[in-house]
């Protein structure tokens, strides 16, 4: 069993910030929704660290979107 560390920093950023905003989410609810801590978050939309896969998909799920809408 391998964990692949996804580096995606910039352009997870993005779509995180636009999908949240389109659906008027804050980094607080997309925490509820997805149990992915709010500042882990936080990370990804600075771009100071990359999902793995599974945060991910847990994050696309939260946002009703697939995984490959929040990656470039």
């Amino acid at each position: 069993f391998a964990v692949y560390q996804i580096n995606y920093k910039g352009g997870v950023a993005n779509r995180l910030i636009s999908d949240s905003a389109q659906e008027g989410i804050s980094q607080a609810k997309l925490s509820e929704m997805s149990g992915v801590h709010r500042v882990t978050i936080a990370r990804f939309e600075t771009g100071k660290i990359s999902p793995k896969l599974k945060t991910l998909e847990r994050l696309a799920a939260a946002l009703g979107v697939p995984v490959g809408k929040i990656i470039d």
